[in-house]
């Protein structure tokens, strides 16, 4: 899971020593995976479910890869969590999981973690059919920004090399940022929505064309809202679930 980086919650520095980022999420120890989304939903104005490919892919590769980067990239303005794990767990896992389980539980799980292809098929179909995201949607990322309510924006990733994946989730983050002050989570997820809309994908289509990139460009509707049965925080906590299996952990 991404618990961003929150640049403006830095300890004082003192003469012994240097600062310390705080990060979110790990403030405290969670009995049960809702006591971890209400915590969410106090630190965070947007929020997102990475589904993947449900077969290996680029977008897979890139996510596993690079996972520090999206963690970078969405910081503190959207959660970002997937069923997909990175290759290597970093040591933030870990401190995430110590207030999370406590030393001794998070030592254990810590030599559980695994990434198991055949557990990251079945989770994707179950993330996706909890959603109502059709399977031709995959890969996808669920966007949401209050989790009281059951709307999502579906934004499809395209299957990219790793720079132009690099440039669209910068792109992403980018719009995602620019509505992170907004007090209303209803007028923040409209005015995202817009932002996600026709010619989001196609722009960044179009500037791969314009350095020799040749691709069939798909007519797909590249971002829609959908609206499922659970609640965006049932969802999460899903999601939430399911990352946590690749260190064998289960909460209520």
């Amino acid at each position: 899971m991404s618990r961003g980086i929150d640049f403006n919650a830095l300890q004082p520095e003192d003469d012994d020593q240097k600062p310390v980022t705080v990060r979110h999420l790990v403030m405290g120890s969670f009995d049960d995976l809702k006591a971890l989304t209400d915590d969410a939903k106090k630190r965070y104005p947007f929020f997102g479910v990475l589904l993947p490919h449900a077969q290996a892919g680029k977008l897979n590769e890139y996510v596993q890869t690079y996972w520090q980067r999206l963690h970078t990239m969405s910081g503190s303005a959207c959660l970002i969590t997937t069923n997909l794990p990175p290759e290597q767990p970093d040591e933030e896992m870990r401190r995430f999981l110590v207030k999370l389980l406590g030393e001794q539980e998070a030592a254990k799980s810590w030599e559980r973690y695994h990434v198991d292809p055949k557990q990251v098929q079945d989770t994707t179909y179950e993330l996706a059919q909890s959603a109502n995201v059709d399977y031709n949607r995959l890969p996808c990322l669920a966007l949401m920004s209050d989790l009281d309510a059951r709307q999502k924006i579906v934004l499809r990733l395209p299957n990219w090399d790793a720079n132009d994946l690099t440039s669209f989730f910068e792109e992403l983050f980018t719009r995602v940022n620019h509505h992170r002050q907004e007090p209303d989570p209803a007028k923040r997820f409209a005015d995202l929505k817009a932002d996600l809309g026709v010619g989001f994908a196609t722009r960044l289509q179009a500037a791969r064309a314009a350095r020799g990139i040749r691709e069939t460009l798909a007519q797909v509707e590249w971002s829609e809202v959908i609206k499922s049965t659970l609640t965006n925080q049932e969802f999460l906590t899903t999601a939430f679930k399911l990352a946590l299996g690749a260190f064998g952990v289960q909460l209520a």
